[in-house]
């Protein structure tokens, strides 16, 4: 992705894209309608690669260290630093990119990007004016190379995305009017208003959620590196794409199928015999759960089947193409190949068991899971586990360790939090990065971890007399409970939580919920002095 806005999460949604497959962000300079959705992706999704220069990049990292509190030591191990070094070629997924400065208010750049033969040329944020560039290297505000640089801007390429606005911080929409008619014709104005623009000038733009197609024939290198890619960002394949001997031979265990808008991958009822990943498009899953009737949305990076291969039991759903679906196949013969000697089947055991229970549906109820992206969705159904709890039972009380976070599937839990008589005492929580990369968080002051690196939160100490309840309040299907800060400091509980109507609720164990927050920082950071969320 480049630049992407607040919103940009639910804009794949509606065009298909899983987020999943977004590894990388090119991050052209740092005003909120440019940078904003980066650091949403970082929150919500597991590390990405941020491209853009070091000075932007640290500029990135000192404003959100001011939003939220975190500092920028710590925020830069939520994600890997990828420097744009201006004139040099990057290769991003077999993509060759270039990057150039533009003339902002604040430090931003510019891209090429080619790719079979096609080339894109994106402006960014710029006042792109000759004029300009003479007049400030005249007046020694820029030397010549950059004078030459600013004005050597990519017009031959196949499809230009150029900004326009008010100057003298963008371009002046006359400047691209007066283009000659061989670069119009592939020019596209970005950041303004369709009105803004003359009519008949010429001048294309680019509405939300269009998409612009440039004609390329795939080379057979291109296509595997596709299917290895969507492989990679499947989560419970990831382990297989590093330990497996030959990636050759992953991609001799794999199939490509074809499949037109509407028609029917796979029938209910029917025996497995595949399992599917989708590598382009979108398709519709329909099953029942208890005599109703629901329905969920696959996109890229998505699969299916798996349920069928590793329980031997028919397929539980239909699943139809919603427009052209490109799929790759695995086997029930090379899948089981394909795992042998991990710990995915057993994985996929347990999270049929949990789908079995509706656990998607459940995880939508809850107004801060429903937010997270597919894959952490996925990442939380794998470590869910079912547990019924009858009337009256203590689910856990005031003092008790930390052991558990609750999910409400069905009944109605009575929860209390409690005060104490102590004032608020500062309970350190170290958070910082392993040697694998994974965020880690724990009690108490590290002292081979820097203090910058380590996070200071506010809390309560429980251990003492109890003065009367905080807060109370019954809470049922969606509902999730546990005393956050009590997980992530390992002190004991605040709060009191009873089973009123018996009913059935899912628990994560306090070490995966807090390997969880170390995939997908945003949860601890949404739960965080939480006893409870609907």
């Amino acid at each position: 992705m480049v630049d992407p806005p607040p919103q940009a999460l639910e804009c794949l949604d509606k065009l298909g894209i899983s987020s999943r497959m977004i590894d990388s962000i090119i991050l052209t300079h740092c005003h909120s309608d440019h940078d904003t959705g980066t650091f949403r992706k970082l929150l919500f999704d597991q590390h990405i690669a941020v491209y853009t220069t070091k000075t932007i990049f640290n500029s990135f990292l000192r404003k959100y260290s001011a939003v939220t509190g975190f500092s920028k030591d710590f925020l830069s191990k939520l994600l890997v630093f990828k420097p744009a070094l201006i004139g040099q070629d990057h290769f991003i997924h077999g993509g060759k990119f270039n990057f150039f400065y533009s003339l902002h208010t604040i430090p931003c750049v510019g891209f090429t990007v080619e790719l079979d033969g096609k080339k894109i040329a994106y402006s960014a944020d710029t006042h792109n004016s000759q004029e300009l560039f003479d007049k400030m290297y005249k007046d020694n505000v820029i030397g010549k190379g950059r004078m030459e640089q600013l004005g050597s801007f990519n017009w031959d390429a196949d499809v230009i995305l150029h900004e326009a606005g008010v100057p003298p911080i963008h371009t002046p929409m006359q400047n691209l009017v007066t283009l000659p008619e061989n670069v119009k014709k592939n020019l596209y104005v970005v950041h303004v208003a369709k009105k803004d623009v003359p009519k008949d000038c010429g001048l294309s733009t680019v509405e939300q959620g269009e998409t612009i197609s440039i004609p390329t024939k795939v080379s057979d290198l291109n296509a595997s590196i596709e299917v290895l890619d969507v492989l990679k960002s499947v989560d419970i394949f990831r382990e297989v794409c590093q330990t497996f001997p030959d990636a050759v031979e992953i991609l001799y265990l794999i199939s490509q199928e074809e499949f037109k808008p509407g028609e029917r991958i796979v029938k209910a009822g029917d025996p497995g015999g595949k399992f599917y990943i989708i590598t382009k498009g979108t398709a519709i899953v329909s099953w029942e759960f208890n005599g109703v009737k629901k329905h969920k949305q696959f996109y890229v990076g998505d699969y299916f089947g798996e349920t069928s291969i590793v329980t031997g039991a028919p397929r539980n759903a239909d699943v139809h193409a919603i427009c052209h679906v490109r799929a790759a196949s695995i086997s029930t013969q090379h899948f089981e190949h394909l795992i042998a000697g991990t710990g995915i089947r057993d994985k996929l055991l347990a999270l049929a068991n949990v789908r079995n229970a509706d656990s998607w549906h459940l995880i939508m109820k809850n107004s801060i899971t429903r937010s997270l992206t597919s894959t952490a969705k996925t990442h939380l159904e794998f470590i869910m586990q079912s547990h019924r709890f009858e009337k009256d039972e203590v689910v856990w009380d005031i003092g008790d360790p930390a052991m558990f976070v609750l999910m409400i599937q069905t009944g109605k839990f009575h929860i209390e939090c409690c005060k104490t008589t102590l004032r608020t005492r500062e309970i350190n929580i170290s958070i910082f990065i392993d040697d694998h990369g994974a965020l880690q968080i724990c009690n108490g002051l590290l002292p081979d971890v820097a203090p910058h690196n380590q996070l200071n939160v506010r809390t309560q100490d429980v251990g003492f007399r109890i003065d009367g309840l905080k807060t109370e309040g019954s809470v049922t299907t969606g509902a999730i409970l546990s005393d956050f800060d009590a997980i992530y400091t390992e002190h004991a509980v605040a709060s009191r939580v009873v089973c009123q109507e018996e009913g059935i609720a899912f628990k994560i164990s306090s070490s995966d919920w807090k390997k969880f927050c170390s995939h997908f920082p945003g949860a601890f950071v949404f739960f965080l002095n939480r006893h409870m969320a609907e």
